[in-house]
């Protein structure tokens, strides 16, 4: 089982009537020979060593931002879980577009 191949595929049929725009790094499991990407699906590489570029790394920071800014210790996972859940339940649509749709891929690959 590829877990890769599983998202691509899932991807490409829940949103079959879209071309879909998937951003990753130069990782194995995203540039290994055996992956199909069907023809709704458009993989896009950001440059090595670019983590400012890789839209999770944005929404991660984001993240990381809001469950430290009171300067709080979680005491256990539970409650760290409970918080990131809050947050993301906040989070709009267009908070993560904004979050997860870098200029470089708009100028790149978008208007490009």
């Amino acid at each position: 089982m590829n877990n890769f191949q599983d998202f691509i595929t899932g991807s490409a049929e829940k949103h079959k009537h879209c071309l879909n725009i998937i951003i990753g790094d130069r990782s194995r499991c995203h540039t290994s020979q055996n992956i199909e990407f069907p023809d709704n699906i458009v993989m896009i590489f950001i440059p090595p060593y670019s983590p400012e570029l890789n839209p999770i790394e944005r929404l991660r920071k984001s993240m990381k931002d809001k469950t430290s800014e009171y300067n709080e210790i979680y005491g256990d996972s539970e409650i760290l879980s409970n918080k990131i859940s809050g947050i993301t339940a906040e989070m709009s649509n267009d908070i993560v577009k904004n979050l997860t749709f870098s200029s470089y891929i708009k100028e790149h690959f978008i208007n490009g």
